[in-house]
């Protein structure tokens, strides 16, 4: 008999309410918040037209790299090869947290399909080519690298700041890029720090799991508590 305590189908509805939350703390472009909108433009112009140089492109390059979802499978490749104490755990995390997030940030792409930068502005800058698919909000590559740098700060607390500024950088390269407006990012970040968050403690819980065997006269029961 299998019994799942409350805590962990709380955290499973917390972890699909994400996208609610999204909307009611970062209000998508669909509800014409001019001012918001004026300001994330500005943002965007000035950090997608300043300080670009080929040393910058390249390290924006690289930095967008660390939120690309074969990254994050480098990423925890490099991981487990490196730590081999924890490092197959911490991998392990890793790819369950950015597939998860993963969905969230599909999730809302597709609901709110709101347009890449290149295809609302006029002279948006691409480094390193034009985004493939249109829609912008959020960005999976700040979620990716946000859920990454959570795993890995809960997994290795001493670098984690290391961590955070990877993750940010990552997020900023595709602002820099032209790929997303800065709320977009703000809400990928967002995104895969809080469902991370949920997804780490689901999985700790669930870790805690206690195997009972109850021996019966025809036989035994296994029972599996959460």
């Amino acid at each position: 008999m299998t019994r799942l305590k409350d805590s962990s189908i709380r955290n499973i509805c917390l972890i699909l309410c994400i996208p609610l939350i999204t909307l009611l703390f970062i209000p998508p472009p669909s509800l014409k918040c001019s001012e918001i909108e004026r300001v994330d433009e500005d943002i965007f112009r000035w950090i997608n037209g300043s300080f670009t140089s080929d040393t910058m492109d390249a390290v924006m390059t690289g930095a967008s790299f660390l939120g690309n979802g074969f990254g994050a499978i480098g990423e925890a490749l490099l991981i487990a090869t490196l730590d081999k104490e924890n490092g197959q755990e911490s991998a392990r995390l890793i790819l369950y947290s950015v597939a998860g997030t993963g969905l969230v940030v599909q999730l809302l792409k597709h609901t709110i399909r709101r347009p890449r930068p290149g295809l609302a502005l006029e002279g948006v800058r691409f480094n390193g080519g034009q985004p493939v698919d249109r829609l912008s909000f959020p960005s999976g590559h700040s979620a990716t690298a946000f859920s990454v740098a959570t795993v890995l700060a809960e997994k290795y607390p001493e670098q984690s700041g290391l961590f955070w500024v990877l993750a940010t950088v990552a997020g900023v390269s595709r602002v820099y890029n032209g790929a997303h407006f800065p709320s977009d990012v703000l809400a990928g970040a967002v995104i895969g720090w809080g469902g991370t968050k949920l997804i780490l403690r689901a999985y700790a819980r669930n870790k805690e799991q206690k195997l009972s065997l109850i021996a019966a006269p025809n036989g035994c029961i296994v029972s599996i508590s959460f």
